[in-house]
């Protein structure tokens, strides 16, 4: 090995031992590292066991990083202290095999068989060469990294997760007690397991926080569901409440509208109607749907529904029922007055034939009269009359034809 190349070797040497040095300095002060170092941590199950692999590991890795460089300076103090004529190449020797010859001597380590996955290349060796050294030294730190860089990333997640879990929680929480849920317990032992979770997790991210957080992640997602579920029937009932509070307000004034008619029918044309099981109807469908709307709060939604469904059907029986006999009785005053107006119009039409002075006619006239503008109208009667008057006046209106 000629100057020149111990030169270059020591060169080499010294830029690997820096960036070397560069990666422990920065991996021994991540913040993780520091957590599961530093005394008295507490950690535990899984995460413990995999933390002291990487602490054990690495400070093994900086003994063996002194151990190097110790036989770098031990390579640059005989070559600076090289003579240069005689005793040069005992020198040159003596420094190649300290760089290339098994010139380390490694500590003893003792590695329980679990964590032999790091270091058992290099356990029952005593002395080692500088390349090997470095070829163990990397995967070494590598596998360290990371640990210390899955452990980063499962606190971060962790911690961001059960957030996310707190908050969810408590917002369900919070529509739960709007919607008076029953799920409400659930949610209060959900939120006190998600407090001794964030203490599990801290411990032992690695271990069964994770698993657990799944449970309690679907248990959410159900109660979510059973929410929006409860809260949709709810929107339901206050719509069918709605409508309900419409058409009884509807029915009312049909009611009223109904009552007014049949009075006037009853008078003027004799209308017999059973009004007062109307009166009894409306009051029941009344009282029902007070009853409806104060169950409101304590009955479960979907019963609710249904039984609105029931009361709403029976109300438009109802209001069906009041427009029948609102056109009934319409229709008996409609035909009254139309009755009224034929027979002036075929006493008109007696007087352009000269018959308004015709006894029979004027008999039948003045019973119709009497009967049309007499109350209440014999409504049979009356129509019989009229349409008696107008055979006869047409029998006699022939004779003029």
């Amino acid at each position: 090995m000629s100057v020149k190349q111990i030169d270059e070797a020591l060169r080499l040497w010294n830029v690997r031992l820096g960036a070397a040095a560069q990666n422990l300095v920065e991996l021994q002060s991540h913040p993780v590292y520091e957590r599961i170092s530093a005394p008295g941590s507490k950690l535990s199950g899984e995460t413990a066991e995999t933390s002291s692999v990487a602490v054990r590991t690495l400070r093994y890795l900086l003994q063996c990083y002194d151990l190097l460089q110790g036989a770098i300076s031990r390579a640059e103090e005989l070559r600076r202290d090289m003579p240069a004529l005689f005793g040069a190449e005992d020198r040159e020797r003596e420094i190649r095999n300290v760089l290339t010859g098994k010139s380390i001597h490694l500590p003893s380590v003792q590695v329980p068989l679990k964590q032999r996955s790091l270091v058992t290349a290099i356990e029952n060796i005593d002395v080692i060469s500088p390349a090997d050294l470095l070829a163990f030294m990397e995967p070494a730190f590598e596998n360290v990294k990371q640990i210390v860089l899955r452990l980063d990333t499962a606190w971060e997640s962790m911690g961001t997760s059960i957030e996310q879990a707190t908050r969810r929680a408590a917002e369900l929480r919070e529509k739960a007690d709007r919607l008076s849920a029953s799920d409400r317990g659930e949610l209060n032992r959900i939120q006190q397991r998600l407090e001794s979770l964030q203490e599990l997790a801290s411990e032992d991210p690695l271990g069964p926080a994770a698993q657990q957080l799944a449970g309690i992640n679907e248990a959410l997602l159900r109660l979510s569901g059973n929410l929006e579920q409860l809260e949709k029937q709810r929107r339901e009932v206050q719509q069918a409440l709605h409508a309900a509070q419409s058409l009884i307000s509807t029915l009312k004034s049909e009611h009223e509208s109904a009552r007014a008619c049949y009075l006037e029918a009853r008078e003027k044309a004799g209308f017999e109607f059973d009004f007062d099981s109307s009166d009894r109807r409306l009051e029941g469908l009344q009282a029902w749907f007070d009853r409806l709307h104060s169950a409101n709060a304590e009955t479960a939604p979907a019963s609710l529904v249904t039984a609105l469904k029931n009361w709403t059907r029976a109300a438009q029986e109802a209001l069906a029922g009041e427009r029948a006999t609102l056109a009934k009785a319409r229709s008996l005053l409609d035909t009254r007055s139309e009755l009224r107006g034929r027979l002036d119009a075929l006493k008109a039409k007696a007087r352009a034939f000269s018959l308004a002075e015709n006894d029979e006619l004027i008999a039948l006239a003045d019973r119709a009269t009497a009967l049309l503008y007499g109350r209440p109208t014999p409504m049979a009667e009356a129509a019989s009359l009229v349409a008696a008057y107008e055979a006869k006046l047409n029998s006699q209106a022939r004779r003029f034809v």
